[in-house]
């Protein structure tokens, strides 16, 4: 129950006569019939004062009437069917026979609910108003509560006051800011939305566990190897160059392993690559790798963050960490590396610890940052991450105009004194509580849709038609591969694994140089991938699958989009009318501020914000940052990308024939 309070404002000066002010039920008053009423101005002797900083006295006004909550008294049969009660106000100066009857008194009416609460923390743990009543002091911008007991109380700061039927009454071609902030935000974001679809698809590509050209897989699963490669985030840190790499355990070595994929671009500033290989025999325990490239290409420099490795047959990860520049112009000069396997007391380092999280956090955690640096494993998308970053700007928007100059209303918080020396707070408790109120206001609804979207699974549907045509199609580039000409020709190939030249099948082959035995390679692994490509991406989905989180049904993500357009949609819609609201003058001042507030904290107090983060985890956590997208999965659309990857390599040789 709350108690009402009504202000007067008006200039008693020119009208010094008494205010008399009836308040009825239902119905409006009369002087001979009515609820309740009172005189204005308040007998100054009357007044309820408090002691005030240096020593002066705040006093309650003396146009103000209060109506306790015992005196209001609401019974059921005072609520209507739509669960209100209507209240009539009358306002009559002085008497008849204190002004005549063309005289005008301009007045300003204020009309407002208050309570005081406080939470039971022993029984009900609910918001209780025993033993608390309003004081004679509340107004609308403060809140005086009289208390029989020491507890912990609560006050809550009202909103700027919104008429919708008055604000939807105003031109908008008088007061336009606010409609052309909330359409500029819009056509950002569809320009945004745009380039976001494009890198989503790339994304595609990226997330894949690719085959190397012309290896050849051991079925062997404690033979297989999920190599990722994790390029850093430094400017210029993607590489043009040709990656390779040799592994080494307690048993024996892996041959040098050339990273290439003919169909996607490797070693991208911030990308993870992952590449599928075995060797002949298990290499045991790896204790070290020795990574190298070409230092061809026009940017060959390479800033290399770590290279994790993982046994698909023991499901044993391991570590190798760099976080090093391979470049002849960076850093040592040097472009191999030998690195050792990283344990967990390295891992555990300050330095490692805080360039794993701050790099986890810019590109993952952080809701705008990453829109560019998004993992290309996460399941959530760019699209959804900048559909979040609208619900979330105009959620601001929202709650920034609706206390929008509110804390200017109360007294400044007294200086703190220590040791003799006064110190200015810089935040009062008035623009505290506008700060939690705004955040219990944005933070739920954005909270679950970034919860929706990253949860939510993908709709799974049947590709087998799509297997049976790539199959067969591989099959019959096999037939084509095995027809060779009778004699010798000679052409030109820009493909490193195609020999110069076909032998005819009548006769015996010899294989002049390197060229022809990587044609053999090619050959006999279109034979095992094409053939036993569904058994093996089924194998290794099912591999990965059990790694997997649980994740909600796919349909999930319908709701996330249902909440993030109805939600920017409300916000944007209250925004325009709180800006016609508040006039031209105050809705730019608004605008100005809010834009440059918004722009500060998203490109100097937030990268700030992250780096403190990351500093305080390194030093207090001792627990190596882990990766929680998902496993690598076979690129593109799983089987099919293998099939696809080495069927266009066949048509290449084909084409030259």
């Amino acid at each position: 129950m709350s108690s009402l309070r009504f202000s007067l404002d008006f200039n008693s000066t020119l009208f010094p006569h008494d205010v008399t002010v009836l308040l009825r039920k239902h119905e409006p008053p009369t002087p001979d019939t009515h609820d309740w009423t009172t005189t204005l101005p308040v007998p100054e002797d009357e007044l309820f004062t408090v002691p005030w900083i240096n020593g002066t006295l705040l006093a309650s006004s003396a146009y103000q009437w209060l109506l306790p909550e015992d005196q209001i008294a609401i019974s059921d049969a005072d609520v209507d069917g739509n669960n209100k009660t209507d209240y009539f106000i009358g306002i009559r100066f002085g008497s008849e026979v204190h002004h005549t009857s063309d005289e005008i008194v301009n007045f300003t009416l204020y009309a407002f609910e208050t309570a005081c609460v406080y939470f039971e923390e022993n029984q009900t743990h609910l918001w209780q108003s025993e033993g608390c009543r309003v004081g004679p002091m509340s107004n609308i911008t403060h809140i005086h509560c009289q208390c029989d007991h020491l507890t912990k109380f609560a006050g809550f700061v009202p909103p700027n006051p919104l008429n919708i039927q008055e604000a939807l009454s105003v031109n908008i071609l008088e007061n336009p800011i606010g409609l052309i902030l909330v359409l500029t935000v819009f056509a950002s974001y569809l320009l945004g939305i745009i380039w976001a679809r494009k890198a989503d698809r790339k994304d595609l590509a990226k997330a894949g566990v690719g085959l190397l050209p012309g290896h050849k897989l051991n079925p062997r699963q404690d033979c297989q190897y999920v190599i990722t490669v994790y390029t850093g985030f430094r400017g210029n840190a993607g590489t043009t160059a040709e990656v390779t790499l040799v592994l080494y355990g307690s048993q024996c070595e892996s041959p040098p392993l050339t990273l290439r994929d003919d169909n996607r671009c490797l070693f991208e500033q911030g990308s993870v690559d992952s590449f599928l290989v075995s060797s002949e025999e298990p290499l045991g325990v790896l204790t070290h790798m020795r990574v190298w490239h070409n230092n061809a290409g026009f940017s060959p420099s390479w800033y290399l963050s770590q290279i994790v490795v993982t046994n698909r047959g023991t499901n044993v990860t391991t570590y190798f960490l760099s976080n090093r520049w391979l470049a002849v112009d960076e850093d040592d000069g040097r472009i191999e590396r030998l690195i050792p396997t990283a344990g967990e007391e390295e891992m555990t380092k300050f330095r490692n610890l805080f360039l794993a999280k701050s790099t986890r956090d810019v590109n993952d955690g952080h809701l705008w940052f990453s829109v560019a640096g998004r993992p290309a494993r996460s399941p959530f998308t760019r699209v959804q991450r900048l559909s979040c970053c609208l619900t979330l700007l105009y959620s601001t928007m929202l709650t920034n105009i609706m206390f929008f100059g509110r804390g200017d209303d109360f007294e400044p918080p007294e200086p703190l004194r220590i040791a003799g020396v006064e110190i200015d707070s810089p935040i009062s408790l008035p623009q505290l509580m506008i700060g939690i109120q705004s955040a219990v206001i944005i933070l739920p609804v954005n909270l679950i849709i970034v919860f929706l979207f990253r949860n939510s699974g993908t709709l799974k549907t049947k590709k087998s038609d799509d297997k049976k045509s790539n199959s067969e199609l591989g099959r019959r580039v096999l037939k084509l591969l095995h027809r060779r000409p009778r004699h010798k020709q000679n052409f030109i190939s820009n493909n490193p694994d195609t020999p110069s030249y076909w032998y005819s099948r009548d006769r015996p082959v010899t294989y002049d140089n390197e060229k022809d035995h990587k044609l053999r390679v090619l050959q006999s692994s279109l034979n095992i991938d094409i053939k036993d490509c569904h058994k093996k991406n089924d194998q290794y989905e099912d591999d990965v699958g059990r790694g997997q989180k649980p994740s909600l049904p796919w349909w999930f993500v319908l709701i996330g989009w249902l909440l993030v357009w109805s939600a920017s949609f409300v916000a944007a819609f209250f925004t325009v009318l709180y800006t016609l609201s508040v006039g031209k003058a105050k809705a730019e001042a608004w605008v100005c501020t809010f834009v440059t507030s918004f722009v500060t904290d998203l490109f100097l107090v937030q990268p700030v914000k992250l780096l403190l983060v990351a500093i305080i985890f390194s030093l207090l956590t001792k627990k190596p940052v882990e990766d929680e997208d998902p496993p690598p999965r076979t690129a593109a659309d799983d089987e099919d990308y293998l099939i696809s990857n080495e069927v266009a390599t066949c048509f290449k040789i084909l084409k030259n024939v």
